[in-house]
């Protein structure tokens, strides 16, 4: 899905962070704006799938390795956990999934996509 283009985001978003250039701080905030934000628009549709909340923890915690630039035998929770992330890959998605259902739910009740759905 979005996966190659958050990819590359990241890989440039950790060269700055590895070179000194951005701080670990506003790095963070980087990345959830640039990487997370890429992620975040068809997230709710493939967090739906079979399977898809492991691959997004398997995704985000080898983003955060990434990031801090450690080995990748590193405890996931610890290394999202020094990061300051409270939500896991999969409770992103579940997130998304639940963002998305609540806007759904807002819409008139006449709205062909509500009633499709809802």
């Amino acid at each position: 899905m979005r996966f190659g283009q958050g990819a590359s985001e990241l890989a440039y978003l950790a060269g700055l962070i590895a070179d000194g250039v951005l701080p670990l701080p506003l790095g963070l905030e980087v990345f959830e704006s640039k990487v997370d934000g890429v992620m975040q628009s068809g997230r709710w549709l493939l967090g739906l799938q079979e399977g898809a909340t492991a691959l997004y923890d398997d995704l985000y915690s080898r983003w955060a390795r990434i990031i801090l630039g450690v080995k990748p035998w590193r405890n996931a929770a610890v290394v999202e956990s020094e990061l300051g992330w409270h939500l896991s890959g999969a409770a992103r998605a579940v997130k998304s999934i639940a963002s998305r259902r609540a806007q759904l739910y807002r819409l008139p009740a006449w709205n062909v996509v509500r009633s499709s759905c809802c």
